[in-house]
């Protein structure tokens, strides 16, 4: 089997064939007509029909190869249409999975930052309470304190009294004393 390129290519030339033996024959006088070698049109014809049979009969082959190009055409056509199908859907399930992501990351960082407001303002009530209470403590602190001073001052002072009465008193009684002996040593 000859390539059809080949067998076109070898018509052209008959074909060119032709038209230089038109151009080249004689004109019969006072006529459009023209005479050429027959013999010489005979061969070149003979060619053609060769070569026009050779591609009939080829032309079935060269049909069913063409199909078969076609065919497979089709079938790798389909196959890429199927298979970027199957990408895109791919990339959409990416893309959805990627987006309900983001969007569980983002309300994820919502209610973070919700609770950690909320548990500044805990930590703020918690320390302001913890103050408070400090602060009552202390206070009862200073009172029980100052209470115990005051007792303390008030014994003290009690104390202080009771002493310089008694030393007062010693004072008073050794003078009596001093008097009584003073009076028993005159006497």
């Amino acid at each position: 089997m000859v390539p059809i390129t080949t067998q076109l290519s070898k018509l052209r030339d008959y074909l060119n064939r032709i038209e230089d033996l038109l151009d080249a024959a004689r004109g019969v006088p006072f006529s459009n007509k023209i005479g050429i070698d027959k013999d010489e049109m005979h061969d070149i014809l003979d060619s053609i029909l060769m070569i026009v049979d050779d591609m009939q009969k080829d032309l079935p082959n060269e049909i069913q190869h063409a199909k078969r190009v076609l065919s497979d055409n089709d079938k790798i056509v389909t196959d890429a249409r199927n298979k970027a199908k199957m990408i895109i859907e791919n990339a959409n399930e990416q893309i959805a999975k990627l987006t309900d992501d983001h969007e569980i990351t983002k309300r994820a960082i919502e209610q973070s930052a919700i609770i950690v407001d909320e548990e500044k303002r805990n930590a703020r009530e918690i320390r302001l309470n913890a103050m408070e209470y400090a602060d009552e403590i202390l206070e009862k602190s200073e009172e029980t304190l100052r209470e115990a001073v005051d007792m303390l001052s008030k014994k003290y002072n009690g104390i202080l009294a009771e002493f310089s009465e008694t030393a007062d008193l010693l004072y008073n009684n050794r003078q009596e004393l001093r008097t009584s002996l003073s009076g028993n040593k005159n006497e």
